[in-house]
Protein backbone atom coordinates (compact mmCIF):
# COMPACT_ATOMS: atom_id res chain seq x y z
CA UNK A 1 0.00 0.00 0.00
CA UNK A 2 1.39 3.25 -0.86
CA UNK A 3 -0.28 6.76 0.12
CA UNK A 4 -0.56 9.57 -2.04
CA UNK A 5 -0.48 13.26 -1.07
CA UNK A 6 -2.00 15.97 -3.35
CA UNK A 7 -0.17 19.48 -3.14
CA UNK A 8 -2.72 22.01 -4.45
CA UNK A 9 -0.60 23.91 -7.64
CA UNK A 10 -3.18 25.74 -8.99
CA UNK A 11 -2.63 27.72 -12.94
CA UNK A 12 1.21 25.74 -13.69
CA UNK A 13 -0.73 25.87 -16.10
CA UNK A 14 -3.74 25.07 -15.88
CA UNK A 15 -6.50 26.10 -12.66
CA UNK A 16 -6.77 22.97 -11.87
CA UNK A 17 -3.17 21.71 -11.68
CA UNK A 18 -1.88 19.61 -8.55
CA UNK A 19 1.20 18.04 -7.76
CA UNK A 20 1.14 14.23 -6.16
CA UNK A 21 3.66 13.26 -3.99
CA UNK A 22 4.14 9.82 -2.95
CA UNK A 23 6.34 9.99 0.22
CA UNK A 24 7.06 6.57 0.76
CA UNK A 25 9.67 6.57 -2.44
CA UNK A 26 9.74 10.12 -2.23
CA UNK A 27 8.75 10.27 -5.77
CA UNK A 28 6.90 14.11 -6.61
CA UNK A 29 4.07 13.30 -10.20
CA UNK A 30 5.01 17.49 -10.89
CA UNK A 31 2.33 17.24 -13.76
CA UNK A 32 3.39 19.93 -16.80
CA UNK A 33 5.52 21.24 -13.85
CA UNK A 34 9.01 21.08 -14.25
CA UNK A 35 8.42 19.28 -17.46
CA UNK A 36 9.40 19.88 -21.40
CA UNK A 37 8.52 19.31 -24.37
CA UNK A 38 11.54 16.47 -24.92
CA UNK A 39 11.04 13.18 -26.21
CA UNK A 40 13.11 9.84 -25.64
CA UNK A 41 12.49 6.74 -25.60
CA UNK A 42 15.19 6.29 -22.64
CA UNK A 43 13.46 8.41 -20.23
CA UNK A 44 15.52 9.09 -17.55
CA UNK A 45 17.40 13.22 -16.95
CA UNK A 46 21.03 11.09 -17.23
CA UNK A 47 20.42 8.75 -20.08
CA UNK A 48 18.68 11.30 -22.64
CA UNK A 49 21.63 13.98 -22.56
CA UNK A 50 21.02 17.93 -22.04
CA UNK A 51 18.01 18.70 -22.37
CA UNK A 52 18.70 22.25 -20.91
CA UNK A 53 17.52 24.10 -23.64
CA UNK A 54 14.29 22.46 -23.74
CA UNK A 55 13.64 22.74 -19.99
CA UNK A 56 14.29 26.35 -20.46
CA UNK A 57 12.29 27.02 -23.20
CA UNK A 58 9.30 25.26 -21.52
CA UNK A 59 9.67 27.52 -18.63
CA UNK A 60 9.39 30.89 -20.89
CA UNK A 61 6.61 29.85 -23.32
CA UNK A 62 4.34 27.98 -20.75
CA UNK A 63 4.83 28.57 -17.20
CA UNK A 64 6.30 32.24 -17.57
CA UNK A 65 3.19 33.70 -17.55
CA UNK A 66 2.28 31.79 -14.64
CA UNK A 67 5.66 32.74 -12.15
CA UNK A 68 3.62 34.27 -9.27
CA UNK A 69 2.13 30.55 -8.80
CA UNK A 70 5.23 28.94 -9.82
CA UNK A 71 6.88 30.31 -6.48
CA UNK A 72 4.06 29.69 -4.95
CA UNK A 73 4.38 26.28 -5.77
CA UNK A 74 8.22 25.75 -5.25
CA UNK A 75 7.88 27.25 -1.70
CA UNK A 76 5.49 23.76 -1.24
CA UNK A 77 7.78 21.47 -2.97
CA UNK A 78 11.43 22.53 -1.86
CA UNK A 79 11.03 20.84 1.89
CA UNK A 80 10.40 17.49 0.30
CA UNK A 81 12.89 14.73 0.63
CA UNK A 82 12.78 14.52 -3.19
CA UNK A 83 14.36 11.28 -4.61
CA UNK A 84 12.56 11.68 -7.88
CA UNK A 85 10.13 13.83 -10.18
CA UNK A 86 8.07 12.90 -12.59
CA UNK A 87 6.82 15.26 -15.13
CA UNK A 88 3.65 14.44 -17.06
CA UNK A 89 5.76 15.26 -20.17
CA UNK A 90 9.64 15.58 -20.89
CA UNK A 91 12.75 13.13 -18.84
CA UNK A 92 12.23 11.58 -15.55
CA UNK A 93 14.47 13.93 -13.34
CA UNK A 94 16.48 10.99 -11.02
CA UNK A 95 19.45 12.49 -10.98
CA UNK A 96 19.83 15.84 -8.77
CA UNK A 97 16.15 16.36 -8.71
CA UNK A 98 16.66 19.83 -6.94
CA UNK A 99 19.12 21.13 -9.57
CA UNK A 100 16.31 21.53 -11.60
CA UNK A 101 13.97 22.95 -8.87
CA UNK A 102 16.93 25.70 -8.56
CA UNK A 103 16.39 26.41 -11.94
CA UNK A 104 13.06 26.73 -11.87
CA UNK A 105 13.12 29.34 -8.65
CA UNK A 106 16.27 31.25 -10.78
CA UNK A 107 14.22 31.84 -13.29
CA UNK A 108 10.71 32.48 -11.59
CA UNK A 109 12.85 34.99 -9.35
CA UNK A 110 11.63 38.82 -9.81
CA UNK A 111 14.15 41.14 -10.81
CA UNK A 112 15.23 43.60 -9.11
CA UNK A 113 14.81 47.50 -9.91
CA UNK A 114 17.74 49.49 -9.48
CA UNK A 115 17.69 53.26 -8.22
CA UNK A 116 15.15 54.54 -9.98
CA UNK A 117 11.42 53.59 -8.21
CA UNK A 118 9.90 53.38 -11.88
CA UNK A 119 11.16 52.46 -15.44
CA UNK A 120 10.17 53.85 -18.94
CA UNK A 121 11.24 51.96 -22.23
CA UNK A 122 11.48 53.09 -25.45
CA UNK A 123 11.78 50.80 -28.42
CA UNK A 124 11.76 52.00 -31.81
CA UNK A 125 12.38 51.14 -35.86
CA UNK A 126 13.12 54.00 -38.09
CA UNK A 127 13.23 53.98 -42.19
CA UNK A 128 15.29 57.18 -42.41
CA UNK A 129 15.55 58.71 -39.39
CA UNK A 130 12.33 61.05 -38.81
CA UNK A 131 11.14 58.13 -36.28
CA UNK A 132 14.46 57.95 -34.45
CA UNK A 133 14.63 61.51 -33.88
CA UNK A 134 10.94 61.19 -32.45
CA UNK A 135 12.19 58.66 -30.13
CA UNK A 136 15.12 60.87 -29.24
CA UNK A 137 12.66 63.66 -28.47
CA UNK A 138 10.49 60.96 -25.98
CA UNK A 139 13.19 60.26 -23.86
CA UNK A 140 14.49 64.11 -23.64
CA UNK A 141 11.01 64.90 -22.50
CA UNK A 142 10.76 61.70 -20.44
CA UNK A 143 14.01 62.82 -18.44
CA UNK A 144 13.40 66.24 -17.90
CA UNK A 145 10.26 65.58 -16.77
CA UNK A 146 11.34 62.99 -14.37
CA UNK A 147 12.41 64.99 -11.20
CA UNK A 148 9.05 66.93 -11.44
CA UNK A 149 7.09 63.85 -11.49
CA UNK A 150 9.38 61.36 -9.42
CA UNK A 151 12.66 59.27 -10.82
CA UNK A 152 11.82 57.93 -13.66
CA UNK A 153 14.72 55.46 -15.46
CA UNK A 154 14.30 56.31 -19.32
CA UNK A 155 16.25 53.72 -21.79
CA UNK A 156 16.11 53.68 -25.56
CA UNK A 157 16.66 50.87 -27.74
CA UNK A 158 16.71 50.48 -31.47
CA UNK A 159 15.40 47.57 -32.81
CA UNK A 160 17.04 47.15 -36.05
CA UNK A 161 18.71 43.68 -36.00
CA UNK A 162 18.07 42.78 -32.18
CA UNK A 163 17.00 39.62 -30.76
CA UNK A 164 13.19 40.54 -29.53
CA UNK A 165 13.43 38.19 -26.94
CA UNK A 166 16.74 39.60 -25.19
CA UNK A 167 14.04 42.63 -24.34
CA UNK A 168 11.65 40.48 -22.34
CA UNK A 169 13.02 40.62 -18.78
CA UNK A 170 13.34 44.16 -19.30
CA UNK A 171 9.48 44.59 -19.99
CA UNK A 172 8.36 42.28 -17.69
CA UNK A 173 9.93 44.80 -14.95
CA UNK A 174 9.52 48.45 -16.49
CA UNK A 175 6.45 49.77 -15.65
CA UNK A 176 5.60 52.16 -18.70
CA UNK A 177 6.41 51.42 -22.37
CA UNK A 178 6.77 53.34 -25.43
CA UNK A 179 6.92 51.54 -29.44
CA UNK A 180 8.04 53.51 -32.51
CA UNK A 181 7.30 52.71 -35.90
CA UNK A 182 7.47 54.22 -39.61
CA UNK A 183 4.30 53.22 -41.67
CA UNK A 184 5.43 51.28 -44.90
CA UNK A 185 3.14 50.00 -46.71
CA UNK A 186 -0.02 50.57 -44.58
CA UNK A 187 1.30 48.81 -41.70
CA UNK A 188 3.62 49.17 -38.26
CA UNK A 189 7.62 47.20 -39.16
CA UNK A 190 8.12 43.79 -38.82
CA UNK A 191 10.86 44.62 -35.58
CA UNK A 192 8.11 45.82 -33.84
CA UNK A 193 5.53 43.27 -34.43
CA UNK A 194 8.44 40.70 -33.92
CA UNK A 195 8.89 42.21 -30.10
CA UNK A 196 4.72 42.56 -29.69
CA UNK A 197 4.31 39.29 -30.31
CA UNK A 198 6.96 37.95 -27.94
CA UNK A 199 4.70 39.44 -24.88
CA UNK A 200 2.00 36.98 -24.72
CA UNK A 201 4.57 35.53 -22.18
CA UNK A 202 4.61 38.54 -20.20
CA UNK A 203 2.17 39.72 -17.52
CA UNK A 204 1.72 43.52 -18.75
CA UNK A 205 -1.66 44.55 -17.15
CA UNK A 206 -1.22 47.37 -15.53
CA UNK A 207 1.65 48.78 -17.56
CA UNK A 208 1.09 52.19 -19.65
CA UNK A 209 2.01 51.79 -22.65
CA UNK A 210 2.34 54.55 -26.12
CA UNK A 211 3.43 54.51 -29.43
CA UNK A 212 4.27 57.22 -32.06
CA UNK A 213 6.07 56.99 -35.49
CA UNK A 214 6.52 59.48 -38.58
CA UNK A 215 3.54 60.30 -40.87
CA UNK A 216 4.34 58.24 -43.57
CA UNK A 217 2.05 56.76 -46.50
CA UNK A 218 -0.91 57.38 -44.04
CA UNK A 219 -0.38 56.98 -40.65
CA UNK A 220 -1.31 53.16 -39.73
CA UNK A 221 1.58 51.95 -37.81
CA UNK A 222 0.67 54.25 -34.60
CA UNK A 223 -3.47 53.27 -34.32
CA UNK A 224 -2.19 49.54 -35.15
CA UNK A 225 0.19 48.95 -31.98
CA UNK A 226 -2.10 50.86 -29.88
CA UNK A 227 -4.58 48.66 -30.69
CA UNK A 228 -2.05 45.51 -30.06
CA UNK A 229 -1.18 47.05 -26.73
CA UNK A 230 -4.88 47.33 -25.69
CA UNK A 231 -5.13 43.51 -26.13
CA UNK A 232 -2.34 42.51 -23.97
CA UNK A 233 -3.89 44.75 -21.59
CA UNK A 234 -1.67 47.61 -21.07
CA UNK A 235 -3.67 51.06 -20.71
CA UNK A 236 -2.83 53.33 -23.21
CA UNK A 237 -3.82 57.15 -22.91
Amino acid sequence: DRQLEFLNTPYLHWPDTQCTWLAAEGVLFSADFLGCHYCDSRLFNDAVGDFRFSFDYYYGHIMRPFRTYVREALDLIEPLPLRIIAPAHGPILRRDPREYVARYRALAAPAVHGVATRTLLVFYISAYGATRRMAEAVVAGAESASTAAGEVRVSLYDLEGGDAGAFVDLIEEADALVFGSPTINGDAVKPVWDLLSSLTVVDLKGKVGAAFGSYGWSGEAVPMIEDRLRRLKLRVP
